[in-house]
C-alpha cells in the first residue's frame, strides 16, 4: 500500500498529454482493462492457489506494530491509547506464556492462511479469540488483576500464529492508529527523521545468501566439507554451496547452490550506492532549475512542469513510505530508480551542453 503514490504518475502523464479527451479516455480505459487483467490473472491463477487466499497480504500488523514502537515513547505502548492497545496487550500476555515453537521460522507463517494446522489455532480461538472483541471493563478486570500487563507487550506473530494472520492484521492496525493519535508529535518527528535519512541510504546487506554471510571468504568451500563425500555426485566447477544459519533474517530449508556470478554482482552492487547521492543531487538541481525558469519565463512549459511534478510525486512516495514503515534499499529504493536515473540522465544532458554552449560562445568572441 505504500506504492500507491505513484500511481498519481499514470494520471499526471495522461492529465499533460495534450491529445484529444477521447483519446485520453481510450487510454485510461486500456490502463484500466490492462491493471483488472493483470491482477485477476495473477490473484485466481498464482495467488489463491498458492495462498488459499486472494488477498495480496496478511502481513499489514507485522509492518505496523514495529513501526508503532519505532515512535512511541515507550515500546510497550501505553493502555491509555485505546481499548484496542488493551486487547493487544491482554492478548498476547496470554498468548506470551505458551511461546512459539521452537525452530519457528516467521515469514513461513504468511506463505498460506492455513500455514498453521486449523487444531492448533481452533484451542486458542476458543481458548483467547473472546479478547478480540472485549469490552473494556472486562479488559481493565483483567489488568487490575495482572498489573505486569501495563508493562509488557507481546509480538504480534503470537496473534498471527495462534488466531489467524487476518485478525492480527485488523487488531494491529487499529493499534498503529491508537498509537498516532496519541502520539502525533513524535510521529511526525519519526516520519520526518526517515525521510531526511532516506536521501543518504546505503544498502549494506543482500537480498540472497552470500559466502561472506556465513563466514565463507570468496568461494571457498569449508574444510570440513567435501562435495563428492557429502553430496555423492560431482557439480561443475564454479558452484558453491550456501546453507544459511538459523539466525539469518532469511533462511531455507535445504541447501542452495550458486554460480560465482551471483557472488560477482552483489559485490558490484555495492558500488550502486555511491551513485545514489549524485541521482538525488541532480534531481533537485534539474528541479530548482525548472523553477527558476517558471519564476522568469513567468508561465509553465511541459519542459518545467513535468520534471517539477514528478520530483513532488517521489518526495511523496519516500515520505509516504516512511510515514507507513520506512524507505529500504532492496525495495522502495528500486521502485523509484527510473525516475532518479530520467533526472541523473537530465542533469548530464544539460551539462553538457551548457559546457558546449559556453564554449561556442568564448571562441566566438576570440573570433571577434
Amino acid at each position: 500500500f505504500n506504492v500507491l503514490p505513484l500511481g498519481i504518475t499514470f494520471l499526471l502523464f495522461i492529465f499533460i498529454d495534450q491529445s484529444h479527451y477521447r483519446i485520453k479516455l481510450k487510454i485510461l480505459l486500456a490502463i484500466a482493462i490492462s491493471c483488472t487483467a493483470f491482477y485477476s490473472l495473477y490473484t485466481y491463477t498464482y495467488q489463491k492457489p498458492s495462498t488459499g487466499t486472494s488477498t495480496l497480504t496478511h502481513d499489514r500488523s507485522w509492518i505496523l506494530m514495529r513501526r508503532t514502537r519505532a515512535f512511541f515513547s515507550d515500546p510497550n505502548l501505553s493502555i491509555e491509547n485505546g481499548i484496542h492497545t488493551k486487547r493487544f496487550k491482554v492478548l498476547t500476555w496470554y498468548l506470551k506464556k505458551h511461546g512459539l515453537p521452537a525452530g519457528f521460522h516467521p515469514p513461513t507463517l504468511y506463505s498460506h492462511v492455513d500455514a498453521i494446522p486449523a487444531q492448533v489455532r481452533e484451542f486458542y480461538q476458543n481458548k483467547y479469540g473472546y479478547l478480540l472483541n472485549a469490552e473494556e471493563k472486562e479488559l481493565n478486570q483483567i489488568i487490575r488483576e495482572n498489573p505486569s500487563i501495563k508493562n509488557d507487550l507481546g509480538g504480534q506473530l503470537l496473534i498471527s500464529y495462534y488466531i489467524g494472520t487476518q485478525e492480527s492484521d485488523e487488531l494491529g492496525t487499529k493499534v498503529f492508529f491508537e498509537a498516532v493519535r496519541a502520539e502525533p508529535i513524535n510521529y511526525l518527528k519519526s516520519t520526518w527523521i526517515g525521510f531526511l535519512k532516506s536521501f543518504l541510504i546505503f544498502n549494506k546487506t543482500n537480498n540472497f545468501p552470500l559466502n561472506q554471510r556465513i563466514g565463507w571468504m570468496d568461494l571457498k568451500r569449508p574444510k570440513a566439507f567435501d562435495l563428492e563425500k557429502h553430496l555423492g555426485k560431482k557439480f561443475k566447477f564454479g558452484f558453491s554451496l550456501v546453507r544459511t544459519r538459523h539466525d539469518r533474517g532469511i533462511r531455507y530449508e535445504r541447501p542452495i547452490f550458486w554460480l560465482p556470478g551471483v557472488n560477482f554482482f552483489s559485490v558490484l552492487s555495492y558500488v550502486f550506492n555511491y551513485w545514489l547521492p549524485f541521482a538525488w543531487l541532480s534531481c533537485f538541481l534539474v528541479t530548482t532549475s525548472c523553477l527558476f525558469t517558471r519564476i522568469i519565463n513567468k508561465k509553465w512549459s511541459r519542459r518545467t512542469f513535468i520534471p517539477v511534478v514528478m520530483t513532488g510525486i517521489v518526495l511523496l512516495f519516500v515520505f509516504w513510505s516512511n510515514m507507513v514503515y520506512r524507505f529500504r534499499a532492496p525495495k522502495e529504493l528500486i521502485l523509484i530508480l527510473p525516475f532518479l536515473s530520467i533526472f541523473s540522465s537530465l542533469f548530464l544532458r544539460n551539462t553538457y551542453y551548457l559546457i558546449k554552449h559556453k564554449k561556442a560562445n568564448n571562441k566566438q568572441m576570440m573570433t571577434v
